[in-house]
């Protein structure tokens, strides 16, 4: 308890030592670094994905190989202001229970949007970033994750599709045993009424 008091006070002190610092900067420097603190239009743009949502995920290991079929709920909510999405996922997933969970955002630092996630059926991180093409709806991301399979971290892609106010899709990319990329999931998004 002492100890975490202890971390407490230091963090605190260390924001007041910051903001103590950067108010002596350059005004012109002051309002760059205030910029890329806040979220704006870039951030917006996710919202079609806020909200509660029946989800209904098609999973295939290899090409030409039977598609498993599964259903899940998700939540997926602004948090820390506006900042980033928290998305909250509950199902069933090749017949065993299933949770995971994402946190992405527009990283304005980097002008991309960029995500990382979590779920039960491993114990690494899959991370990624992307960009928004407004014209076809889409988030387009690459990114990394664990892969069971080979035993190492592999590529992906996604997109993410916005269908319309109440539906959206994600279609996820990964290779195949001889390494080709394949679509290895599909995740139809359906508002819960």
């Amino acid at each position: 308890m002492k100890l975490s008091r202890t971390l407490i006070a230091t963090a605190l002190v260390s924001l007041a030592a910051a903001g103590a610092l950067y108010a002596r900067q350059d005004p012109k420097e002051m309002e760059k670094m205030m910029a890329l603190m806040a979220p704006n239009e870039h951030h917006k743009v996710l919202e079609f994905k806020v909200g509660k949502w029946n989800c209904h995920i098609t999973h295939s290991m290899a090409p030409g190989m039977p598609a498993a079929e599964s259903d899940c709920t998700c939540e997926t909510k602004w948090i820390m202001g506006g900042r980033y999405l928290h998305d909250n996922v509950k199902g069933t997933v090749m017949g065993m229970p299933f949770e995971g969970m994402g946190i992405s955002g527009y990283d304005n630092l980097k002008q991309k949007y960029v995500f990382t996630w979590v779920d039960s059926m491993g114990t690494g991180f899959s991370s990624g970033e992307g960009s928004w093409d407004a014209a076809k709806k889409t988030l387009s991301s690459t990114g990394q994750t664990p892969d069971p399979m080979s035993g190492k971290y592999v590529a992906t892609r996604s997109v993410e599709t916005q269908i319309d106010a109440d539906n959206w899709k994600m279609e996820s990319y990964g290779p195949g045993p001889d390494g080709k990329e394949f679509l290895s999931m599909t995740i139809q998004f359906k508002r819960a009424k």
